[in-house]
């Protein structure tokens, strides 16, 4: 919890300190989510449907070029399969509760009027702070919590480590105080707890904001 403190603590900073100018602008957002998993490691893997919510702010350093960054909160997950210390297979429904910090870049393309369209890109860190994984099926179902060491259990995709990052990509349109945009996180991060597994995240997100 230290971690996610000390970036809120300097995200407030960052918000105080920019708020008198006119080229800050802090919004809010919120959409749904998709997400799903990349490894070699499990099987049967399908992307799960979640929702997101953020604290936005767009820093127009000149006109039309910004830096965009904020908190973002995202219900990520996925269902797969595993393999058991008897190498019988076993489904795995895991769900990932993130904070996420990007940092990109953003080039605003005016359109009509009030109306621009933006593509943005840029790196992002992320920081696991709940969820549940469901191994098993039926009445022989066991939780765990998502981002522990899972106890004795040694299987791919039972645990995972609660830091990620990667590189974002987006775009959207802006018009008046409201935006639409859309976006896709690429995971670079292996959050796989065991050795000689990979395991990385992939998530795209459709939201809709206003800027105050």
């Amino acid at each position: 919890m230290s971690k996610i403190t000390s970036l809120v603590i300097i995200l407030t900073l960052f918000l105080n300190i920019s708020a008198k100018s006119q080229s800050v602008y802090v919004g809010i957002k919120g959409g749904g989510s998709f997400t799903r998993l990349t490894s070699n490691d499990l099987s049967d893997l399908s992307g799960k449907f979640g929702g997101m919510g953020a604290l936005t702010v767009d820093y127009e350093f000149i006109s039309n070029m910004s830096v965009q960054t904020g908190a973002y909160f995202f219900m990520k997950g996925a269902t797969y399969s595993t393999t058991s210390g008897d190498q019988q297979s076993v489904p795995v429904d895991a769900d990932m509760y993130y904070l996420q910090f990007p940092l990109h870049f953003s080039y605003k393309i005016p359109i009509s009027g009030s109306v621009r369209f933006n593509v943005n890109a840029g790196p992002y860190v992320a920081v696991g702070i709940a969820g549940k994984t469901k191994v098993g099926s039926g009445d022989n179902v066991v939780k765990y919590d998502t981002f522990s060491g899972a106890g004795d259990v040694n299987a791919a995709g039972i645990g995972f480590r609660n830091f990620d990052g990667g590189i974002g990509l987006g775009a959207g349109l802006e018009f008046n105080s409201f935006t639409i945009d859309a976006g896709w996180d690429f995971g670079l991060t292996n959050i796989s707890r065991i050795d000689g597994t990979s395991v990385k995240t992939q998530n795209g997100y459709v939201a809709i904001g206003f800027n105050f």
